[in-house]
């Protein structure tokens, strides 16, 4: 299972900050996930 939450900040008309940080869980069975948060920031610009 995953959860992530996001957000992203219009600048101009083509300029976009955004952000995400999120976190993965197992759900059970065999599956081992082991994991911190995890996040990612970037500029969008549209041409």
């Amino acid at each position: 299972m995953e959860l992530a939450v996001g957000a992203t900040l219009s600048l101009t008309d083509r300029t976009h900050l955004y952000a995400e940080v999120g976190k993965l869980w197992d759900t059970g069975g065999s599956s081992r996930i082991k994991s911190g948060l995890n996040g990612s920031v970037g500029v969008r610009v549209a041409w």
